[in-house]
């Protein structure tokens, strides 16, 4: 597996973009993207711990953690423009909990979809374990540049039916080679052996 894995996908709990939309938020941090049809702007592109994003300009961070321990229970994961101001924030609250009770202990199954003639998927029988986890490896991951916030937005004013008018999509990801950050322990196992 080469692809990123989502490990988190829910929307932002704070923010700017709590206040003003995701439709308002792209419109005013995203960009054109010439490729695609008139009148679309994308947010999208990786987001790593500190280094502002090429084409958003907006930086990965942590509000309230340092020296492996929260030290501000109303921190989270950030994103943050270069004059401070938070427009996304995951709050570590609510991170904990999904992290804890979907993650613990996972099965990372690969596959490959395609959607002509008709839709079909294939999952491979070779698949990853991740055993034993915590999220402190998470918040350690993300400031060693493991877990990247790979986001996929985009609004098209110009757009006439509810589909081509925008989508909205909130990843934070990691190859699966940096699994190994988020768990104590890998294991690869055949499941039809």
């Amino acid at each position: 597996m080469s692809v990123r894995v989502s490990i988190l996908t829910g929307s932002p709990t704070g923010g700017l973009i709590r206040d003003i939309g995701w439709r308002e938020f792209v419109l005013r941090y995203g960009y054109r993207n010439d490729e695609k049809p008139p009148g679309r702007i994308d947010f999208n592109g990786c987001h790593y711990y500190g280094v502002a994003q090429g084409k958003t300009g907006l930086t990965l961070g942590i509000e309230g953690y340092g020296d492996r321990e929260i030290i501000d229970e109303g921190g989270g994961v950030v994103i943050s423009d270069k004059d401070g101001m938070v427009p996304l924030k995951w709050h570590f609250a609510k991170l904990i909990n999904h992290w804890k009770t979907k993650h613990s202990n996972v099965v990372f199954v690969p596959g490959l979809s395609r959607g002509e003639p008709c839709r079909q998927f294939w999952y491979d029988r070779n698949v990853m374990l991740g055993i034993g986890t915590d999220f402190f490896r998470v918040l350690g991951a993300i400031t060693a540049g493991s877990v990247v916030y790979d986001t996929g937005l985009w609004v098209n004013p110009l757009g006439k039916t509810t589909k081509e008018k925008g989508h909205q999509r909130h990843q934070i990801r990691v190859l699966p080679s940096q699994l190994g950050s988020l768990y104590r322990r890998i294991e690869d196992v055949d499941v039809l052996a």
